[in-house]
This record gives C-alpha cells, sequence and structure tokens, in this order.
C-alpha cells in the first residue's frame, strides 16, 4: 500500500462489531487460518482482507477505529507466536524443529531461508509497476497531443 487514502476502504463491514471481531481474534489465536476464523463468524475473505487494509491506513492516520484494533490484536497475536517459538527454539537443546518449521513455512517473509531474495524480487516487481504506470502516463498524454495536432 503505497499511500493512505482519507476515504474508507471497508465499506461494507456495518454488520461487523467488536464482539464478532473478539471471537475471530480468538479462533485465529487458537490456531485456526484468517480465513476460516472469518468464515465461521459469517465474514467473507475479502471484507476481512478490507478490515485489515482500512486498519493498516487508520494506522497510519492515527484514528483509533475498530479496524486499527483489529490490526493490533492481529500483531499482538502473530508476536506471541513468534516469541514462543522463537524461545522454543533456543531452550531446545539441538532447536524445536516444529518452532522452526512454522516460523519458516507460516512466517516465510521474515525466517524463510529466502526472505532477502523475496523481498529483493518483491522490490523489483514494485518498481516494474511503478515503471509502466508512469510510462502508461507517458503514452496517454502523447496519444492526446498527436490527436489533437491531427
Amino acid at each position: 500500500m503505497a499511500e493512505a487514502k482519507a476515504d474508507r476502504i471497508a465499506k461494507n463491514s456495518r454488520k461487523v462489531n467488536q464482539e464478532m471481531l473478539d471471537a475471530i481474534l480468538l479462533d485465529i489465536e487458537e490456531g485456526a487460518p484468517r480465513k476460516h476464523a472469518a468464515e465461521s463468524h459469517g465474514i467473507h475473505e475479502s471484507t476481512f482482507h478490507n478490515l485489515i487494509r482500512q486498519g493498516l491506513v487508520d494506522m497510519l492516520a492515527e484514528q483509533n477505529t475498530l479496524e486499527y484494533r483489529l490490526v493490533v490484536s492481529l500483531r499482538n497475536i502473530e508476536k506471541a507466536k513468534i516469541k514462543s517459538c522463537v524461545t522454543k527454539i533456543e531452550k531446545g537443546k539441538y532447536g524445536h524443529k516444529g518452532c522452526e518449521w512454522i516460523l519458516e513455512q507460516v512466517y516465510w517473509r521474515y525466517f524463510g531461508g529466502s526472505a532477502q531474495a523475496r523481498e529483493l524480487i518483491a522490490d523489483m516487481e514494485e518498481l516494474r509497476n511503478q515503471l509502466k504506470e508512469a510510462g502508461n502516463g507517458d503514452a496517454k498524454s502523447s496519444g492526446k497531443e498527436q490527436a489533437t495536432k491531427e
């Protein structure tokens, strides 16, 4: 997400309330995937994703909204899971293979063997998209100039 938008992303979230989000967060904390936790409480996966996106926007705008609190809670749950895994790995004489797998597979962006390469690929893809957008803007403006000349 490049910049925060003033308008609301999660527009159709009228049916979502704090109690529902608390139940979803509890399911996620107990190990359920986000998609299953949201859908089991009557929220479509895309709506849940939009709530999270709106929470990130609200976080940048420093607005204490329902979506903002959702994002903070999700981050706290993930932080606790990561801390637990790291602690088990550090305490184990030979590590803790289950926790190592969780960190490498679930949080692969941060702990996977190719995390740096993936980050570089994502940065390159973002630059490509920016160049395409800039190129399309130039092509559109030159096309308009040619049409006015004729």
